[in-house]
């Protein structure tokens, strides 16, 4: 059986990481938190493209899915969605 992108992550870190999912990454000092949505695995790393680097065609950074990020929740105080697949 294949195991599906970030179920190494999800499993040992215990977090709510799939693709698409938005998360907040809160680790530069002096500057507010910032919006990031996960694009992808890298062994037991994130990837990510922050919001705010739009016009910065194909960048992404690599973060460690449990330093300073946050996994935010929707309206209803819930956890988002896991991923459809």
């Amino acid at each position: 059986m294949t195991e599906r992108p970030g179920q190494y992550v999800r499993d040992h870190y215990g977090v709510p990481a799939f693709i698409g999912r938005p998360v907040i990454f809160t680790g530069t000092i002096g500057s507010l938190p910032r919006l990031a949505r996960i694009t992808g695995f890298d062994g037991a790393h994130l990837i990510v493209k922050f919001d705010d680097e739009r016009g910065h065609r194909g960048k992404r950074t690599r973060l460690h899915p449990t330093w300073e990020l946050r996994y935010p929740f929707d309206h209803d105080g819930l956890p988002l969605e896991d991923d459809p697949s």
